[in-house]
């Protein structure tokens, strides 16, 4: 058994250790930001169920919504349909009579306007960014297998640091 390529063995084994930890340690804090973000700018994130918006944004996609005072026409609307549905879809046309607002709003993929005109107060907000395909993710956050997954990792993080600082103490090795 030869001891230099034992030693050289370990060094490269925790090579790849760290690499992997400082990885999965690298996403979980940008969840942690992307989360803290969403939180502080009081957007929302809402999964598009149609295709009615294409070649904007398709099915599947995940919208951005942020809520302001005002909309003008072309903006792109999410508002809440009489039954409860989310929709969103482009400000064709902006009507004010005797105060109140209403909108006539289109898909980009439909033939002709929706029938029914949108209040500003069933407007949700107005689309400002498009995560492509981010269903796909979503989905996958919401499942019980991303928690188990999470928690692994997490456990396995955690042990690593607490095992990392033994080594260090074991040697007398001070974190710089």
């Amino acid at each position: 058994m030869n001891y230099n390529s034992d030693i050289l063995q370990n060094r490269e084994w925790s090579i790849a250790k760290s690499l992997v930890y400082n990885i999965v340690l690298a996403i979980f804090l940008t969840l942690i930001i992307a989360v803290i973000t969403i939180y502080v700018s009081k957007v929302k994130l809402d999964v598009v169920l149609s295709d009615s918006m294409a070649d904007t944004f398709y099915k599947d996609d995940i919208v951005v919504i942020k809520q302001y005072d005002d909309y003008n026409v072309g903006d792109i609307i999410e508002f809440k349909m009489g039954n409860g549905t989310l929709v969103t879809h482009r400000i064709q046309e902006k009507n004010i009579e005797g105060g109140i607002t209403t909108f006539v709003t289109k898909g980009d993929n439909n033939p002709s306007s929706d029938l029914t005109e949108v209040s500003i107060s069933s407007v949700q907000g107005k689309v400002i960014a498009i995560i492509e395909g981010g269903n796909l993710i979503y989905e996958f956050v919401k499942t019980n297998y991303f928690m188990f997954i999470d928690i692994i990792l997490g456990l396995w993080v955690l042990s690593s640091t607490i095992s990392s600082e033994i080594e260090m103490r074991k040697h007398n090795i001070a974190k710089v």
